[in-house]
């Protein structure tokens, strides 16, 4: 029977299979990976329940990819983080709508969400090069945050904390309290929209429990 699961794990040994050939054609290599960067981009542009695993296998695929090669990795997320970067600068500087949703999108958090899967695993193999990408990557994860703080993007505002705590774990930047203290404005922000319902004690009860 085919389903998701067993079609990724056949493409995930397909790519396994061409990392020999990456490794012996550097020429190739640097482009090859690039392309896979913008092909998980486009890939990402609707991010649905059903195209979830498809885009988490893909970001898989491409930290083993990088992972093989520090200096083309150094060199891509250089260019690639900058580019993020340009993008929040312009709409922090000017929020018009079309510029706030070149950030607020699926494309822009997936792109966070690799780069600091890639940064991590790198990071914990002393790759120096690599080091030098760590601070400015929570910077554009919280100036992300920061953008436009209204409720209607808490769900984005939410995914980037959970990209700050994985960096946290899996590198020795220090991400200040005030991500505990954003966090904390979110959940009360939230939750006062229900203090009057009829659900409000079996709403807040999980949360008190999982905060003590």
């Amino acid at each position: 029977m085919i389903n998701v699961s067993s079609t990724l794990n056949i493409l995930l040994r397909h790519v396994r299979s061409l990392i020999p050939f990456v490794i012996i054609l550097p020429n190739t290599r640097q482009a090859l990976v690039k392309k896979m960067y913008l092909d998980y981009l486009k890939n990402c542009k609707f991010t649905l329940p059903t195209t979830l695993p498809l885009i988490n296998f893909i970001q898989r695929s491409l930290v083993e990819l990088y992972s093989l090669d520090p200096t083309v990795t150094y060199q891509h997320g250089f260019v690639f983080l900058r580019q993020l970067a340009v993008h929040l600068r312009t709409a922090t500087q000017n929020k018009k709508p079309e510029n706030i949703q070149r950030v607020y999108n699926w494309q822009f958090v997936h792109a966070l969400g690799l780069w600091t899967s890639v940064i991590g695993v790198l990071y914990n193999n002393k790759e120096k090069l690599i080091q030098q990408l760590v601070h400015p990557l929570p910077e554009l994860i919280v100036g992300t945050i920061r953008l436009v703080p209204t409720a209607r993007y808490y769900p984005l505002r939410f995914h980037c904390v959970r990209l700050l705590i994985k960096l946290a774990q899996l590198t020795p930047v220090f991400v200040s309290d005030g991500l505990m203290d954003q966090f904390y404005e979110l959940v009360v922000n939230y939750l006062v929209h229900y203090t009057h319902h009829v659900t409000f004690p079996e709403l807040v009860y999980p949360l008190i429990l999982k905060c003590i």
